[in-house]
């Protein structure tokens, strides 16, 4: 067994990726190897580690973005959540990004973590992420199973930021997207035409205001190209990775997220939890997410 403090370095002839089993099993760097040199793909931790909001990608389990109320109601019982990040006043992104994960099998090109997580009842699962890199691509694979006698609603994804140049351009095709209230909760859905100003149908600028908007009926594949930089990279998502968040405070901040993931937001507090993207695990039943991240020099 591989010390949980050491940072996993994977790397070919093409790409390098640096994991932090500390640290949710988070990446610290994606970068492309071109001519000589390393270009960042994902944006990459600099300097100490604040919090895991730093890091260049971290993962999204056992849930997505937010739970409001305190909690849910499951099956005629309510469950309290505590929230766990400070500036937040709902749980975020579930549990898995601030825990240590235990390294268990390493090689050049290829890591497994798993997790034993007990921390948000009656969330309990064991969780286990691949990350591989083949070429200039990385695959992220990330599974939980539950272990509670109660069935219970799953879901999750993958958080990456990426660096906002000038000139970045976002590609990414959905169906409709949801307006939300101050508090970043949904309000309602409204249907995407090619030529709404909130599409990215087509490749096109980040827009300059804030936007913290989740994409519903995504294909899953998405690009994002950095003319400036010379780098381009394609997103490859499997269901039920089928909406994606895009989170951009605006034209001067450094960063955007585009995060692939399996539900909506707060999709615990509503009508029909299924519906809105939950997965109902029974105790052993396991809910796999993969994603592909595809770097290349243009």
């Amino acid at each position: 067994m591989v010390s949980m403090q050491s940072p996993v370095v994977l790397e070919n002839s093409q790409a390098c990726a640096v994991v932090l089993p500390q640290h949710g099993a988070g990446l610290a760097s994606f970068d492309l190897r071109w001519r000589g040199n390393r270009l960042p793909v994902f944006r990459p931790l600099v300097g100490e580690l604040r919090n895991e909001r730093d890091l260049a990608l971290f993962l999204l389990a056992p849930f997505s973005n937010r739970i409001s109320h305190g909690g849910f109601e499951w099956n005629g019982r309510r469950y309290p959540l505590q929230t766990n990040v400070a500036d937040e006043p709902f749980p975020l992104h579930g549990d898995a990004w601030q825990q240590a994960w235990t390294l268990t099998e390493q090689s050049s090109t290829h890591a497994r973590l798993q997790l034993r997580s007990r921390q948000t009842p009656p969330l309990a699962y064991d969780a286990q992420i691949d990350w591989r890199l083949d070429g200039p691509s990385l695959h992220a694979t990330l599974a939980m199973t539950h272990c509670g006698k109660d069935p219970m609603p799953y879901g999750g994804g993958f958080h990456p930021w990426f660096l906002r140049d000038p000139d970045v351009q976002l590609e990414s095709a959905a169906q409709g997207w949801w307006s939300g209230n101050a508090l970043h909760l949904p309000t309602r859905w409204n249907a995407l035409a090619d030529d709404d100003p909130r599409s990215f149908r087509t490749l096109r600028a980040l827009p300059p205001e804030f936007v913290n908007t989740l994409y519903t009926g995504w294909n899953g594949q998405a690009k994002i190209v950095w003319p400036r930089r010379g780098v381009a990279l394609e997103v490859r998502a499997d269901a039920p990775l089928n909406r994606f968040i895009f989170y951009s405070p605006g034209a001067d901040a450094n960063f955007f997220c585009f995060e692939p993931v399996s539900h909506d937001v707060d999709a615990h507090n509503t009508a029909s939890p299924t519906q809105a993207g939950l997965v109902v695990l029974k105790e052993g039943d396991c809910l796999r997410l993969s994603s592909r991240f595809s770097a290349m020099a243009e």
